[in-house]
């Protein structure tokens, strides 16, 4: 019974080593090469056309983009929204970009490169967003029980502007054809700014300033002009 756990084991842990050796192996691909995926099988789920196919290997997925100014690589798995994505040079395959996404969210530090692979420029995705995806992540499963690493849940989040802050948009499919949940959560205090039954409490705002009156080159306050107009009744 023990060699056959122990065998058990083996077998699993072998295949845990050669998908984390084919995932390292993409996300160091330097260069576009597609025999890289020679073993890989077409994923039925998509339809692929002549520009673009789709594959798996167990868990992982691979979206490949020819035909247009850059080959684009999507690399993905069946257990998280987590993303990779890269483009490449259509003549000399050289990598041009690389980035990350959650949700088809851009995340992290993008990196982006020249035709001979040197490094040009970086772009922090995350810049103005001190609430962080990590505290996002916590505050939906704490405050709402809504899991946004379950990958079932077919959420999408897209960053911008509401009501003057900016904040993270998640949108969420229901049941019914065409309708969604929305939420919208402030990218630097992490508070609530839209909810599906939230209703946001508006700061009431102070007048600092006073109605004066000019009147034959002299200036009344209110308290004052209302006082001129009492004595001209008088």
């Amino acid at each position: 019974m023990l060699r056959i756990i122990l065998f058990c084991l083996l077998i699993i842990g072998t295949y845990i080593c050669k998908s984390q050796e084919s995932n390292n192996l993409i996300r160091d691909m330097k260069y576009f090469n597609e025999d890289y995926f020679k073993d890989w099988k077409a994923d039925l789920s998509f339809v692929a056309t002549v520009n673009s196919s789709y594959l798996k290997k167990g868990i992982e997925r691979v979206e490949i983009e020819k035909g247009g100014k850059e080959i684009l690589l999507r690399f993905s798995n069946t257990q998280d929204p987590y993303e990779y994505f890269y483009t490449y040079d259509p003549i000399k395959k050289v990598q041009l970009m690389k980035g990350f996404l959650f949700c088809s969210m851009a995340i992290g530090s993008w990196e982006y490169f020249d035709t001979n692979g040197e490094l040009i420029k970086k772009k922090d995705m995350n810049e103005g967003f001190t609430f962080s995806l990590d505290d996002l992540i916590k505050k939906m499963k704490q405050d709402y029980q809504i899991d946004l690493c379950d990958k079932t849940n077919n959420i999408s989040i897209i960053r911008g502007y509401f009501d003057g802050h900016q904040c993270y948009q998640i949108v969420i499919p229901t049941s019914f054809e065409d309708e969604y949940k929305v939420y919208k959560i402030d990218g630097f205090t992490g508070e609530v700014l839209l909810a599906p039954n939230f209703k946001r409490k508006k700061e009431k705002k102070k007048s600092t300033s006073s109605k004066n009156t000019t009147f034959q080159g002299k200036t009344y306050t209110e308290e004052e002009w209302k006082a001129f107009e009492q004595e001209q009744w008088e």
